[in-house]
């Protein structure tokens, strides 16, 4: 299997894999039970992860697979306020 790093090249690829690959997710689907905005938000989340500055992003197999990776030093956390905020997910 062939990993590309493409964070800086192809980053909608690799939205449009994660999008692809997670739409019918049980999780997502409780989390956006409205089929017609499912991939919409699904992207908008994905997009954050990207911005995030200790991101990484890598396509497998030409598109076949994607991955976000997010490697935080030991004290660094994630907090509310760097996500952006994603109404109508069903919360």
């Amino acid at each position: 299997m062939a990993v590309d790093t493409t964070y800086a090249n192809e980053p909608q690829a690799v939205v449009d894999v994660l999008v692809e690959a997670f739409t019918d997710d049980p999780v997502v689907c409780w989390l956006s039970p409205d089929p017609s905005e499912r991939g919409r938000l699904q992207a908008v989340f994905y997009r954050s992860l990207l911005t995030h500055p200790a991101a990484e992003a890598h396509l497998a197999d030409g598109g076949k697979g994607a991955a976000i990776r997010l490697t935080l030093g030991p004290d660094e956390t994630l907090h509310d306020d760097q996500w952006p905020s994603v109404r109508g997910c069903g919360h």
